[in-house]
This record gives structure tokens, sequence and C-alpha cells, in this order.
């Protein structure tokens, strides 16, 4: 547990001398978001993909039933499993 604490103590200090050294300290909003509107570089889109990705991996757990029963379907359907009327062999 003493490691994760840690690596994220270490990596959000990281990231935010970063970003302050990056956009200097007048430019950096409170919301990581609206820092990343202003820039359209290559960076800016792989952090929001990063963030989207992020966002998708931690959905709630009262959704957690219905995001097991869609990666169900997608493995289903992936592995030729379910025909295309919904029939299983």
């Amino acid at each position: 547990m003493f490691f994760g604490l840690a690596f994220a103590l270490v990596a959000y200090t990281t990231l935010s001398a970063l970003t302050i050294t990056y956009f200097g300290i007048a430019n950096v909003a409170p919301s990581v978001f609206e820092n990343f509107q202003t820039d359209n570089s290559v960076s800016s889109y792989v952090l929001r993909a990063i963030f989207l990705t992020i966002f998708l991996c931690n959905i709630p757990f009262v959704f957690f039933p219905g995001k097991q029963a869609v990666l169900a379907i997608i493995a289903l359907c992936k592995n030729k499993i379910v025909d295309e009327e919904g029939n299983t062999p």
C-alpha cells in the first residue's frame, strides 16, 4: 500500500511541476480539460485519449453488471459463438 501511495504522490507532483513549467503558472486553469481545449497539438489529443480510457475503465460499481454484460456480448460476437439472429449453437 505504501508503494502505491508513494507512486501516486510522485506522479501527481511530477505532472504538476511539468505542467507549470510547460504552460506557465498564469496559463494553468484549475481544470485539466480547460487546459487541453486551448492546445491542439498531438500530445493534447493523446492526453485526451488517455483520460477517456481511464474514465471508461473506472465505471462506478452501480454500472458494473451492465459493463460486464456489454463485454460478454462483445466476447460472444468476437468469438462467433452467437450468429446474426442471436442464436447460440
